[in-house]
């Protein structure tokens, strides 16, 4: 018990230290207009290495991703099983699952699970390594909606250096999308970068950016994980 309470101690207390920080560097962006932005992408590197190497924050779905895609590379359809499909308690893949997932088919687009299933693959269906590897997709989605919020601040005449900080370095936004794996951050980052090729009057780019989001999370399910 007295583990449990240190701990979220000091999980609210990192995340008040990181909101203080993150605030003080909007300002000085606010009041420094045109910086470079180079800088600031290191700081977000330095930012999410925790997210990555720590265990999942504020979410299990992570894990019922990690299963659809071992599913997918075993041409089980995730759109009509759920993840106990493979074995609730003998399974690596399915015993971190939240059990009220555990027999919910996958709300997700095809694309998703494409990628979902070659992390698997990648990592030799081990586990871990594959809850690892959709957390460096997740950086690399956090990473993507700051090059579409650059582009978009440009397009609109707006400085990208403040938008950049205000929404890829936003603690909410690393905490949930790269601290919980959310799939919702590459859904996201296809869609910015999608608005932003509009605003720059790119409109088949434009199309086929949004059109990669809608293949992330093509349906929504009442009774599925985000």
């Amino acid at each position: 018990m007295t583990r449990y309470i240190l701990s979220v101690v000091l999980v609210y207390g990192g995340l008040l230290l990181l909101m203080r920080v993150w605030l003080r560097l909007a300002e000085v962006m606010k009041n420094h207009v045109g910086a470079p932005l180079k800088k600031l992408w290191w700081i977000f590197g330095l930012w999410s290495i925790p997210m990555v190497v720590a265990p999942p924050l504020f979410s299990r779905d992570v894990f019922s991703y990690a299963a659809q895609g071992e599913m997918t590379a075993a041409h089980i359809s995730p759109y009509l099983y759920g993840p106990f499909t493979l074995g609730q308690y003998s399974n690596a893949y399915t015993r971190p699952v939240d059990p009220l997932w555990g027999n919910t088919p996958a709300p997700y687009g095809p694309f998703f699970l494409f990628l979902d299933s070659t992390i698997d693959k990648i990592t030799m269906h081990h586990q871990l390594w594959t809850v690892v590897g959709l957390r460096l997709l997740e950086v690399v989605a956090v990473a993507m909606i700051g090059y579409g919020v650059v582009m978009l601040a440009r397009g609109l005449g707006r400085d990208p250096g403040e938008a950049f900080v205000l929404a890829a370095m936003n603690p909410l936004v690393l905490l949930t999308l790269i601290g919980g794996a959310h799939n919702d951050a590459i859904m996201t980052g296809f869609l910015v970068i999608g608005l932003a090729l509009a605003v720059q009057r790119h409109p088949v780019w434009a199309l086929f950016f949004v059109s990669l989001a809608t293949a992330i999370k093509a349906r929504r399910r009442l009774d599925s994980p985000s």
